[in-house]
């Protein structure tokens, strides 16, 4: 018969363990409001008479992305207190489906390149998702060569960002952090020491009045100010390319990676 601090532990690790479904499934559900908002969107062109469902739909998708933060630092802190109580955390969430790179050419960083315009070519290449529901950036160094580990970036659940590799708390559970192409590209550049990257992508790095947008996080998740992240996005077939420019400044980023 297990002993009233085994029962209590076991009680504390099954809710662990519903915590991870419920949080799989609220990911699920922010990306299927998301495909339906792209949806809308679109079909919503040149009218304003469905600027409320736009509306309240971004708002469900910041008040499942709020509740994904909650919950991971709940988390946390269960497993947490599991360890300081000599009990066991059991087995964390899912491990990442995406493949380690095998054996990864070492990187040399060189001097930044000087400002210049967006590539034609790159912008071609991200003109097909234009429209799609996730975003997706390819990913080149200073010399404009691809970056193969991140030549073809999702945004999603998977990719170098998952778990918020080299942050701090709480910045490790910030979703533009751990699932939107940037912030996979920066968990990347942080863990390979590569400090200058150029990403072309199909939308623009979040910028809403949401506190944990990209525009508000992206540089925290840089080390220093050594590090760069130019961006440049499309969102339209025949619209212009934006150009955003990430500083490191390392205000989220663990000491030992700085």
């Amino acid at each position: 018969m297990p002993s009233p601090f085994e029962e209590f532990t076991a009680g504390i690790r099954a809710g662990l363990s519903t915590l991870d479904e419920a949080r799989q499934t609220a990911r699920a559900a922010r990306e299927a409001i998301a495909q339906a908002r792209a949806a809308l969107g679109d079909a919503a062109q040149g009218t304003e008479r469905l600027s409320g469902s736009l509306a309240a739909l971004e708002q469900a998708m910041s008040t499942l992305e709020r509740a994904d933060t909650e919950a991971a630092a709940a988390d946390e802190e269960m497993r947490s207190y599991l360890v300081d109580i000599g009990a066991s955390a059991g087995p964390g969430p899912p491990p990442s489906t995406v493949p380690e790179p095998a054996s990864p050419k070492p990187l040399v960083n060189k001097p930044f390149p000087p400002r210049r315009p967006p590539d034609p070519g790159k912008v071609e290449r991200v003109k097909p998702h234009i429209g799609d529901p996730k975003t997706v950036g390819h990913a080149y160094d200073a010399d404009g060569q691809s970056l193969e580990a991140v030549a073809e970036q999702w945004s999603g659940y998977d990719g170098p960002g998952r778990g918020g590799p080299g942050l701090i708390y709480p910045h490790r559970h910030m979703t533009s952090l751990t699932e939107h192409v940037e912030g996979h590209v920066a968990a990347w550049m942080r863990t390979t020491k590569t400090k200058y990257v150029e990403l072309y992508t199909n939308r623009h790095p979040c910028d809403d009045d949401k506190p944990n947008a990209c525009v508000a996080r992206i540089a925290e998740a840089l080390p220093d100010d050594t590090y760069r992240l130019v961006v440049y996005s499309t969102m339209s077939r025949g619209g212009s390319t934006k150009r955003t420019i990430f500083k490191g400044n390392g205000r989220g980023v663990d000491g030992d990676l700085q």
